[in-house]
């Protein structure tokens, strides 16, 4: 199993869903250079990172990887989404995120919630206030 899957589910919106399980810092790392690939082959996307079905914390290491990983690429997330929106049922789980942020900000504004359903809104929302040049369109 992996850890997240990518995918764009509808124009110039990057869904990564993350799965139920913790995963190692080697899969973590493997996690990381899928999106770089990824994201080297996408124009911009709002990206709706989606937690729901992850019921584990992730280890401080994993927490550091990923926040060194923000440092890394901070830039080309900047260029590539204007958005960041973040599914995060779990209260416990939105505090963790919040110390990730404490360690790097984050590249783009974002927002929190609760449900896909709601980021996917706001994610159209966002395009339909925020009309893309035709040579944009992932």
């Amino acid at each position: 199993m992996k850890f997240a899957y990518l995918s764009i589910p509808e124009p110039n919106i990057m869904l990564i869903e993350y799965q139920e399980m913790a995963p190692s810092l080697a899969q973590f790392d493997e996690h990381l250079k899928e999106l770089d690939d990824f994201l080297v082959h996408q124009k911009r996307n709002v990206v709706v990172l989606d937690g729901t079905k992850s019921k584990n914390f992730l280890p401080s290491p994993i927490r550091i990887r990923q926040a060194e990983w923000l440092k890394e690429n901070f830039d080309t997330l900047r260029a590539k989404s204007p958005l960041y929106i973040y599914v995060v049922p779990n209260t416990i789980a939105q505090l963790m995120m919040k110390g990730v942020f404490l360690l790097t900000k984050n590249p783009t504004p974002y927002k929190v919630v609760k449900s896909k359903a709601v980021a996917m809104g706001i994610a159209r929302a966002y395009w339909e206030a925020h009309p893309i040049a035709s040579s944009e369109i992932a």
